[in-house]
């Protein structure tokens, strides 16, 4: 019997499939990065609003995520009780989606900050 050849037909019969794993390896990346950056930004502006809570206004805090993160669909707000609370929602489309059919990732991040004896604290949600 003749068996010459049988790990290129293997290898023919696999290929697709790894090239599906090293796109949703990419893909996957690239989503935690970005999931990443907003997370950091909006972080940052929670205890930069915390911190200046009296005196800083709404719509320089929309302008500062504006400044730092691109294609917000959606921002929330709320300062009540001396909690700063701010959800950031967007979706980011990927590279190779159209391999799993789905166009586009929701990205969210909602952070609240506080004063507590003299220091700033955050917290996820």
């Amino acid at each position: 019997m003749n068996r010459k050849g049988q790990v290129l037909a293997l290898f023919a019969l696999l290929l697709p499939l790894i090239l599906m794993c090293v796109a949703l390896i990419i893909d996957t990346g690239f989503l935690y990065i970005e999931k990443r950056h907003v997370d950091a930004v909006v972080k940052d502006v929670v205890a930069y609003g915390t911190e200046k809570m009296d005196s800083i206004t709404e719509e320089e805090l929309y302008e500062l995520l504006e400044k730092n993160i691109e294609n917000i669909e959606e921002k929330k707000i709320v300062k009540k009780d001396g909690i700063l609370r701010i959800d950031v929602s967007l979706q980011k489309k990927s590279i190779f989606s159209f391999i799993f059919g789905k166009k586009r990732y929701e990205i969210e991040s909602v952070y609240k900050g506080m004063v507590e004896q003299d220091s700033i604290r955050i917290v996820r949600g």
